[in-house]
């Protein structure tokens, strides 16, 4: 059986192909309530051994393992296209749309978040088969 594969073109984002886990993540997210921000680090835990970080929510650590470093998480990644948000424009966006510890870009949001019909806005961009 072949099934046709749509792609669509977001503009300054790239070709992507619309798939269930996609439109699934999407309406998801457009449950959620984001609030427009600059982005600015928060506080991460920074593991001793290795250096690998975490988010910092307030959970408990032990500090023999791990250290609190109040800016320590630098940057977030749209929940969409993966996009940066960070503090450095040349590093990536610097505001979007957050909601808890999710962010996603202003061009996922004003694309697949904000209409009122998805398929609508979907269907506004270019499509394609490859």
């Amino acid at each position: 059986m072949n099934v046709e594969k749509i792609y669509i073109l977001v503009p300054d984002r790239g070709q992507w192909e619309i798939t269930t886990s996609f439109l699934e993540n999407v309406n998801h997210l457009r449950q959620l309530e984001w609030t427009f921000k600059k982005y600015q680090a928060t506080p991460a835990l920074i593991e001793k051994s290795n250096g690998s970080s975490r988010p910092y929510v307030g959970q408990r650590y032990e500090s023999k393992y791990f250290d609190l470093v109040r800016d320590g998480w630098t940057h977030d990644h749209c929940e969409i296209c993966f996009t940066t948000l960070c503090e450095n424009p040349d590093a990536g966006e610097i505001e979007g749309y957050n909601t808890s510890n999710e962010w996603v870009c202003k061009i996922c949001y004003e694309y697949f978040i904000e209409p009122v019909d998805l398929i609508e806005s979907i269907n506004s961009l270019k499509t394609f088969d490859k």
